[in-house]
């Protein structure tokens, strides 16, 4: 009924005779709330940042004035259907809210610019890719952050982790956010390149730890976009202790899984919900699995056998996104074989959220 023809012809002249009491004109009230009614549902980012000072503005006024603000604004979204919330001019799904028990929006990027408070450009690389990070290769416009491989050389050389990377024929790019995150729900609207110009690449966005001293431990909670799955995304969970080459941690056993989804390279939100006894990975609101402590004991959860006991991760991380190409060794079982990438390749972020887990 919200923003239905029927309240709007029930409660329309009713407005307008108290909005002329107020002395403002009904038309213009009805303007008003057609333009700010634009503005909640337009992605353009500097829609958005209009649609926020609009919703905004009231916080400068006089509290008779913010009274009947407030009033109007309620009135105008049983009437016309508008409001002003967290999520006024996020495209996602059909039914999204934004809002979740027990989890708090703390970081809400809509990629009107990269910022540099929240994220760092990656620029170095690791054994399984035919590229190397570039952070030229990181590019936000039009509302959207973009990440980008490219066919080109990078001379080898030393990174800013002070690791040597070898050279190599391709760029490819990462950010990494500047905090880490101990549980919560991570959000991402994202768009992969299209099948017919793109069959091996790695997409993703994940949570990552493994520079703890000694032992160290590596914990990881992947969501993965492959070439040569482009219906499929991978949901995955690394975990071992006091190694680095991603090979040993096999050792705690193998929990990735792959899932049909639809096209990947059509817009959607991907979601992970970590909390301390279990994880969730979601796709247009939809859960798509969980593991629980429980579960990693159980030999149906494993995909290669576990010598150790893994556990569901419980150190602060970093989130990170990145686009890369796999190197020929592994393209067949894992990101897909190159014959049809037309570059540059470039996958897409629409937005980035973090809701931080209450407990509640």
């Amino acid at each position: 009924m919200v923003g239905s023809p029927e309240l709007q012809s029930i409660y329309l002249p009713y407005i307008k005779l108290k909005v002329i009491d107020l002395g403002i004109n009904g038309t213009f009230l009805q303007t008003v709330a057609l333009v700010l009614k634009a503005f909640c549902s337009m992605k353009d980012s500097v829609q958005q940042n209009k649609n926020k000072e609009l919703c905004e503005e009231t916080s400068s006024m006089s509290p008779m004035k913010q009274g009947v603000m407030s009033t109007v604004i309620v009135v105008m979204h049983i009437i016309f259907g508008v409001a002003c919330s967290s999520s006024a001019g996020l495209q996602a799904y059909s039914g999204y809210t934004g809002d979740y028990p027990s989890f708090k929006l703390v970081v809400d990027d809509r990629f009107d610019r990269f910022d540099e408070t929240l994220w760092t450009k990656g620029d170095c690389g690791f054994t399984e890719p035919a590229s190397r990070f570039v952070p030229d290769n990181v590019q936000v416009s039009n509302g959207t952050l973009k990440l980008i491989v490219n066919k080109e050389p990078v001379a080898k050389g030393v990174c800013s982790e002070g690791r040597e990377i070898g050279e190599k024929e391709y760029s490819a790019a990462e950010i990494r956010s500047n905090s880490r995150y101990l549980y919560g729900r991570f959000e991402a609207r994202i768009k992969v390149p299209h099948k017919d110009v793109a069959s091996g690449y790695v997409a993703s966005i994940f949570t990552y730890v493994n520079d703890i001293p000694e032992p160290y431990k590596w914990q990881e909670i992947d969501i993965e976009m492959e070439g040569g799955r482009p219906n499929k995304f991978q949901s995955n969970l690394i975990y071992g202790e006091g190694v680095w080459e991603w090979w040993r941690t096999r050792e705690w056993g193998a929990f990735e899984a792959q899932h049909i989804i639809g096209p990947a390279y059509e817009w959607k939100v991907y979601a992970i919900e970590w909390v301390p006894d279990a994880i969730r990975w979601f796709v247009d609101g939809q859960l798509i699995r969980e593991i629980k402590e429980s579960d990693l004991a159980n030999p149906e959860t494993w995909t290669e056998r576990q010598d150790k006991p893994a556990h569901i991760p419980d150190l602060a991380q970093q989130v990170m996104m990145n686009f890369w190409l796999p190197n020929e060794l592994i393209a067949e079982h894992f990101g897909g074989t190159w014959e049809r990438n037309v570059y540059p390749m470039v996958t897409t972020y629409d937005w980035f959220r973090y809701y931080e887990y209450t407990g509640d």
